[in-house]
């Protein structure tokens, strides 16, 4: 997969630890005690945030369907599509889908985006495996693309900076991610923008005045009302305390690391 290499130029694994640690652990410890906390990161991309997690005493696992993890998360990563998880059914107390649920059905080829035929079906079958692998009462955090909002950073050209129609896109929108994961969750709430961003491409087309201008902006959106209408969707899903999921795979055929999350 040539076109997320760019994603593990040094330059971006900095990004990839500085935002594991300054906005990806504080929105857990929101919810849990570090502890025996079980962590999986679904689309983690070169898993920095796994090895980030895992520095700071998390038990966490990625998973990817491109194999080039980062050689500190190589034991604790799986090669995997979402839609197929190669976890035991309620393995984890948090599974985090940081700018991934976007791309799946929907790939982006960094010239346009061009949908399968069958990508609503597989953002559902996504989503259900997030669920499966989940434990009772777990928390799903899921950070991606606000549809609503007409600009994204899934563009080319020298800022990256994509226009698109709020009602035509193939990102998701808060309503969205509410009707795929609320029957089998029983609470969804939104996440703060610090310690996130670092608005590099923005600073490409406005400078810094700019960037501080649209940091000053961003924690509006905070507010769960304004947060259907940022650039960005920041939101947690608890799941439902009831029984394991149906239709679940147990996973059997697991490698060694990844039955220790059975345990």
């Amino acid at each position: 997969m040539e076109t997320w290499n760019f994603y593990r130029t040094d330059h971006e694994i900095r990004k990839s630890r500085k935002r594991t640690e300054e906005w990806t652990i504080p929105a857990i410890k929101r919810f849990c005690d570090r502890g025996r906390i079980r962590l999986l990161s679904v689309g983690c991309g070169s898993a920095v945030d796994v090895a980030v997690l895992r520095e700071r005493g998390y038990f966490c696992w990625g998973a990817d369907p491109d194999e080039k993890c980062c050689a500190d998360a190589r034991e604790f990563f799986v090669q995997s599509d979402a839609c197929s998880l190669p976890f035991a059914s309620e393995a984890f107390d948090v599974t985090m889908c940081l700018e991934a649920l976007e791309h799946i059905g929907a790939p982006n080829t960094n010239r346009e985006w061009k949908p399968r035929p069958e990508y609503r079906a597989n953002r559902r079958r996504a989503v259900e495996e997030l669920l499966r692998v989940t434990k009772p009462a777990g928390l799903i955090i899921i950070v991606t693309p606000n549809r609503l909002f007409p600009f994204d950073e899934h563009g080319t050209g020298k800022t990256g900076i994509r226009w698109h129609l709020p009602f035509r896109d193939l990102t998701l929108s808060y309503f969205e991610l509410r009707r795929l994961f609320l029957p089998k969750c029983d609470q969804m709430g939104v996440l703060p923008y610090q310690g996130y961003y670092e608005l590099e491409k923005l600073k490409r087309l406005g400078g810094k005045p700019f960037v501080r201008l649209v940091k000053s902006v961003l924690p509006i959106f905070a507010n769960r009302f304004l947060h259907v209408f940022g650039p960005h969707l920041f939101v947690y899903f608890r799941k439902l305390r009831s029984a394991t999921e149906p239709g679940s795979n147990g996973g059997s055929a697991l490698v060694t690391h990844v039955n220790e999350a059975r345990r």
